[in-house]
């Protein structure tokens, strides 16, 4: 009977009906008895969605650090999200050390190249631009495949632009151009090359 509620609680969030699937999940966390663990933390992780799409920001953080709590085998999601909260609110030195948390406790992350793309938009937010290069060339280095890596090579670009040091940015705007040919990133970094010319 548990387990019933908590396949409404999915078929409601397939549908994108956000407020029923919350209704049907917490229907589910107050019927299991803590057996199926795997899914008590997925049941949270899937009301933190619902709170997140619906802005209850609070809730929602609360909820995926719950499904941590839970079962930490599905705690890279839960704190990629939380992170994200985090920064959402403003908190981006809360985010950058969740995101920490993630990339040390779980290595093999499908979330990897996200947290550290995220974790460098904390610090273009806080202004520290050194840091946010940093993480970026990390992602690059790490993944240097992924689309977050090609907007992380394009940002590095953009914040030696607003800096000053024009050198620097046309060498990485360069490299965008020759490491992702016909991407929305080497267009812009075509762009900005002329700027800076």
């Amino acid at each position: 009977y548990a387990l019933a509620n908590y396949n409404l609680g999915y078929t409601a969030f397939h549908q994108k009906d956000y407020a029923q699937a919350r209704n049907w999940f917490l229907q589910y966390i107050q019927l299991e008895k803590g057996e199926n663990r795997t899914a008590l933390a997925d049941a949270y992780n899937r009301i933190g969605d619902c709170n997140f799409y619906a802005r209850r920001f609070d809730s929602a953080r609360q909820d995926y650090a719950r499904a941590v709590e839970i079962d930490p085998s599905l705690g890279d999601y839960s704190l990629y999200q939380e992170a994200f909260v985090r920064g959402l609110q403003k908190d981006y030195t809360g985010k950058i050390q969740i995101l920490n948390r993630l990339i040390a406790d779980y290595p093999e992350s499908q979330y990897l190249d996200d947290a550290l793309y995220e974790q460098g938009r904390a610090f273009v937010q806080m202004e520290d631009h050194t840091n946010a290069i940093n993480r970026f060339n990390i992602l690059l280095k790490k993944f240097p495949e992924s689309n977050m890596a090609r907007r992380a090579a394009n940002e590095i670009g953009l914040l030696y632009y607003q800096g000053d040091k024009y050198p620097e940015a046309i060498q990485a705007y360069k490299q965008v151009i020759t490491n992702y040919p016909g991407s929305e990133e080497a267009r812009l970094a075509q762009r900005d090359l002329k700027s800076i010319y």
